[in-house]
């Protein structure tokens, strides 16, 4: 039987780019080591630089019960302003993993994305379902945290 198949190209003068994953996670933390004892809230975060001008389709922040909420944000090289790219101030660790944006938000060369997330490790956290509350390092696992952020980019030739 004959290949009936057909593939279509539709060509554009928009500028090429190249998907690619990037990940904030454990070596970028500003403020080291990950590490939440019993009844204690702590505070992390992460950034880092972007390299190309970049544009970004979707936001994927990972953490489990213990964290509470999450920041993320991107500086403009130029001016220094913040803009929001992910707020949750009530995190649910069963609600959305990933988040898309409506139309991709196109980052400068020299923006730093800045990620930030609360953490309560205390009995009054009605997400925490191993109680009391136990000393929890980075990692995956039920007596582990996490910290990590992945974005869905395409680097834009500059």
């Amino acid at each position: 039987m004959p290949d009936s198949s057909v593939l279509l190209l539709k060509t554009t003068k928009k500028p090429r780019h190249q998907v690619v994953s990037r990940k904030l996670i454990y070596p970028e933390l500003l403020n080291k080591p990950f590490e939440i004892k019993p009844n204690q809230e702590r505070y992390y975060k992460a950034s880092f630089l972007l390299e190309n001008t970049t544009s970004l389709s979707s936001i994927l922040p990972l953490s489990q019960a213990v964290c509470t909420s999450w920041s993320i944000k991107a500086i403009d090289p130029e001016t220094n302003e913040s803009t929001s790219l992910l707020d949750i101030s009530n995190w649910d660790p069963h609600w959305n993993r990933k988040y898309y944006y409506k139309n991709a938000i196109v980052l400068k060369k020299g923006t730093i994305i800045e990620a930030s997330a609360s953490y309560k490790n205390t009995d009054d956290n009605d997400n925490i379902i191993m109680k009391p509350t136990r000393h929890l390092l980075h990692g995956y696992g039920n007596r582990k945290e996490v910290f990590e952020v992945y974005f869905d980019i395409a680097e834009l030739e500059n």
